[in-house]
């Protein structure tokens, strides 16, 4: 009887580390089992592949995907998890699911591991500060060491990340603002509308587009870029004019979603 359950107990473990020890749930980074090497990538057959302990991150941790650039803006969390690999890892594989399916392999790098790597990899020595912006990349040190298909833009990935309102596109245009609007807010912030003259890159169906800049992230930057003047009498936050016929090239991050997207504005600068 003893013989016939530790049989039992030994198969359910077997099976475990096959077929994975949970569910992946949407978007998510698994490490793979410390067996797999990075020069084993190559030969993996992504069918066989499920996912094993608990999710390095997953979409929770994450704040924006831009689909352009595979650039990935991880939160609080997220960051915080990472940091924590920064300090063990480098060139350790991971596999990237949508729900149960694996959708490709690639590795977590560091400085610290030297060699050349065909395939896709995230750069841990990016990981600063609490809200960092990280790329997928292709080859190491130098996408001339990639050989074969880009894995990154597979359409799994991008209705998944869709769905929860988490990818994002760029979008250029040239505008002139119409209007500053001080919101009131204890961090100083304003409303800036523009009228649309052109689009460089992407597409925007309005005519204008209207964001919101704090004082200390390119609020200021941008007023003074505009000659903004202020009236002392009505305080700080009341402009009485700005050059509203300066043609400013705007690019943003813009969600990809029908209604409702939202809009990140990531630079700026006179024509």
């Amino acid at each position: 009887m003893k013989i016939f359950f530790w049989a039992f107990i030994s198969l359910l473990f077997f099976c475990q580390m096959f077929f994975g020890q949970s569910n992946p749930k949407r978007f998510s980074i698994y490490l793979l089992p410390a067996r797999i090497k990075i020069d084993q990538l190559a030969s993996l057959d992504l069918k066989n592949l499920k996912p094993f302990g608990k999710p390095v991150v997953e979409i929770g941790d994450i704040s924006t995907y831009l689909k352009d650039t595979h650039e990935i803006r991880f939160n609080y969390s997220g960051a915080n998890k990472l940091k924590k690999l920064k300090d063990t890892l480098g060139g350790k594989p991971f596999v990237i699911f949508v729900n149960d399916e694996a959708i490709y392999t690639g590795a977590f790098w560091s400085y610290l591991y030297s060699l050349s790597f065909n395939g896709v990899y995230l750069d841990l020595d990016e990981i600063e500060g609490d809200y960092p912006k990280v790329q997928l990349r292709l080859g190491y040190p130098s996408k001339k060491f990639f050989t074969g298909k880009d894995p990154r833009s597979d359409e799994r990935i991008f209705d998944e990340l869709e769905k929860g309102g988490f990818l994002y596109e760029q979008l250029e245009v040239i505008g002139k603002c119409k209007k500053i609007v001080a919101t009131g807010k204890r961090h100083a912030s304003w409303v800036f509308t523009f009228s649309l003259d052109s689009t460089v890159q992407g597409n925007y169906p309005g005519k204008e587009i209207s964001f919101e800049k704090f004082a200390d992230f390119g609020g200021n930057q941008l007023r003074a870029l505009l000659e903004v003047e202020k009236d002392s009498r009505l305080g700080e936050n009341s402009e009485i004019s700005f050059n509203s016929k300066k043609e400013i090239v705007l690019k943003f991050e813009v969600q990809v979603k029908p209604t409702a997207a939202k809009i990140n504005l990531i630079d700026f600068f006179a024509r």
